[in-house]
């Protein structure tokens, strides 16, 4: 019986090994949250305009087209709890902040 447990840990153990270190490689891949996260941190006190909301400011509203330093912190499905925490997180940070865009938008669930 010592034998068999010790068949199944030496198949266990690498394989246990590879996924650990693919979950340590993968967490090192850069992602929209990981790329605002920084923006923000470091460029927070230059930002007039904020933008957040959901996917439609996200898709909608392009910066580029504002005069003055704007950001885009809106992504897919956010709500505006995660709104209004972005927004007290970075409120000490955003000294230069003149204007923020939350859109409403009303969501229309259809049941069949």
């Amino acid at each position: 019986m010592k034998k068999f447990w010790l068949h199944i840990l030496k198949i266990i153990v690498p394989i246990f090994i590879f996924f650990l270190v693919l979950e340590i490689a993968l967490q090192k891949i850069p992602n929209d949250y990981q790329l605002k996260k920084s923006y923000l941190d470091q460029n927070a006190s230059k930002i007039n305009t904020l933008i957040l909301g959901s996917s439609h400011t996200y898709f909608g509203i392009n910066p580029e087209y504002f005069s003055k330093q704007t950001f885009n912190a809106a992504y897919v499905s956010q709500t505006l709890d995660l709104d209004k925490e972005l927004l007290h997180h970075y409120k000490d940070k955003l000294t230069n902040l003149e204007t923020v865009i939350i859109p409403i938008s009303y969501f229309v669930c259809l049941k069949p």
